[in-house]
């Protein structure tokens, strides 16, 4: 599914607010995120490298259910109720993938992408529940705990490979857009970035 018009505009006004130019632009192979990247890989002049492992969490037999769909709540809830180890551990639906392992392919393409641009700032897009998932195991946080990104939200995180704590959570901005001023910079090497409309 591609970006409606507002998810174009908001797109355009993320590539406006990011003046630091990175290494390398990487997306989730999927319409949305590459439609969102788009913007910024002009601005640069840099190819959209596409990398399937920061695709939209797998829903298994609950893929594209809206959340008002019966299914899907009962299995939310249902899945809610789990203590840490099992909610992390367990599919939320047959077929689905664990949290765990939205965190394991998340944590192996960054892993890559850090070895690849050592000391560098590069861009990742991807879509808001897989980063979710991601910034709740490195802030080691509860679903509700943990404030959601908004639609081209930033999430900042730091990747040094010789340190024991590989990845490290910076901070986030939930709902950037025309909050920042001229001179945003992105400070931090990696910045994972959802998707828009």
């Amino acid at each position: 599914m591609s970006l409606n018009a507002v998810g174009k505009e908001q797109a355009q006004q993320l590539a406006a607010i990011i003046h630091t130019e990175p290494k390398a632009i990487y997306s989730s192979d999927l319409i949305r995120a590459l439609e969102t990247a788009k913007p910024l890989a002009e601005k640069f002049g840099l190819s959209i490298v596409e990398a399937p492992d920061f695709r939209e969490f797998d829903f298994g037999v609950l893929e594209g259910k809206g959340l008002e769909d019966a299914e899907v709540k009962d299995c939310r809830r249902e899945h809610a109720n789990k203590d840490f180890s099992a909610e992390w551990n367990t599919p939320m639906a047959e077929g689905a993938e664990t949290y765990n392992q939205v965190v394991a392919r998340f944590t192996h393409a960054l892993t890559k992408i850090a070895r690849k641009h050592p000391g560098g700032t590069v861009v990742v897009f991807s879509h808001m529940k897989a980063i979710h998932t991601f910034m709740r195991s490195l802030l080691q946080c509860g679903d509700n705990e943990c404030e959601r990104l908004g639609n081209c939200g930033i999430a900042y995180v730091d990747i040094d490979l010789d340190e024991e704590k590989l990845i490290r959570f910076i901070r986030q901005e939930v709902s950037p857009l025309g909050a920042y001023n001229s001179n945003f910079r992105l400070p931090f090497k990696v910045s994972t970035i959802p998707s828009c409309l």
